[in-house]
């Protein structure tokens, strides 16, 4: 029988620039690795993952993918993507494999990010390219 799994906003945030792996920092901007997060449901094969971020005032999100889909849900402050700007409440689906960045708006973000099943991949512009058959 399936169980219920709850999760507390008393997690502890975690800054990214400490627990991100060498390869990756090289591939996050200074804004994201000054950034903060804290897993909710950290997600499996066949399990989904959601997990949130707080970014600082102008943080930049460098462009990127991952291999899943994902959903990210605005909690506070603003998303700003191309000409796009997303307040608390809104959202945007981005599906895998899709390059895309943003950055945090003039007061800060902080968003929830859902994924169908764990998913760590940051993949750069070229790798995502490369990845893609011709």
């Amino acid at each position: 029988m399936a169980k219920i799994e709850f999760s507390s906003t008393a997690l502890p945030y975690r800054r990214i620039g400490a627990i991100v792996p060498p390869e990756l920092r090289a591939k996050l901007s200074e804004g994201e690795l000054a950034g903060e997060t804290r897993s909710h449901h950290p997600g499996a094969d066949d399990r989904l993952q959601m997990f949130e971020v707080r970014a600082p005032a102008g943080a930049a999100f460098n462009p990127h993918s991952h291999d899943e889909d994902e959903i990210i849900l605005v909690i506070e402050g603003e998303l700003h993507a191309g000409s796009h700007v997303l307040t608390a409440g809104e959202s945007m689906y981005v599906p895998g494999g899709t390059v895309y960045a943003f950055r945090a708006g003039p007061a800060g973000l902080r968003f929830v990010n859902f994924r169908p099943r764990l998913d760590v991949t940051y993949r750069t512009p070229a790798e995502t390219r490369a990845g893609r058959p011709d």
